[in-house]
């Protein structure tokens, strides 16, 4: 239950703050028949920028998988990133992990190095 609470108050979080900046929200979601998921996706043109939340306080390898599968597959994606209760963190192929207060701050524009 705190997952789903959680994904909503950052998607709920994300498309307030585009509103309120004049920007229109183009929020979307991805889920396939065979279970593949992205929580949030943001559009612009034709750039789609993939985000996957999680609830944790504590960084695990396997919040990025399908994110990193997302961005093999999809030529258009850029600046994937995972949305956690955790500490913010970047790494070496692009990913960034962002604590969800800094999400709420910057929701999907480009982030700086933390």
């Amino acid at each position: 239950m705190r997952g789903q609470l959680f994904e909503n108050l950052v998607v709920a979080d994300a498309w307030k703050r585009r509103f309120h900046a004049g920007k229109a929200p183009r929020l979307a979601f991805l889920r396939t028949g065979k279970g593949f998921e992205i929580d949030l996706l943001s559009t612009a043109g034709r750039r789609l920028r993939p985000v996957e939340i999680k609830s944790a306080k504590t960084w695990h390898d396997s919040f990025a998988v399908l994110l990193r599968h997302f961005m093999a597959k999809t030529p258009e994606a850029e600046a994937p990133c995972v949305v956690y209760d955790g500490e913010s963190l970047v790494f070496s192929d692009g990913l960034r992990a962002r604590n969800f207060h800094d999400f709420a701050r910057d929701p999907l524009d480009q982030a700086p190095q933390p």
